[in-house]
């Protein structure tokens, strides 16, 4: 059998703190970047002209959080 020392298998406690925190900030970054494609996609569906200008936006590299924010501003010219 293994014997591993057990300060190895156990965090420090700054580990143990931080890691369920990490974890919530990832998931916190994923569900923020699912709905912002959600609304992209919900407001691509709106019309085709909004759609040609979110994909134009999204070939010229622009980030799709910009792209929310330039459309809530009134800002796209479809």
């Amino acid at each position: 059998m293994l014997d591993i020392p057990r300060e190895v298998t156990r965090p420090t406690p700054e580990e143990a703190i931080a890691r369920p925190f990490a974890s919530a900030m990832r998931h916190a970054a994923a569900v923020k970047e699912e709905r912002v494609a959600d609304r992209l996609i919900a407001a691509a569906s709106t019309s085709p002209e909004v759609e040609a200008w979110i994909s134009r936006q999204l070939m010229a590299g622009e980030k799709p959080s910009q792209i929310i924010e330039t459309m809530l501003q009134g800002g796209h010219h479809v």
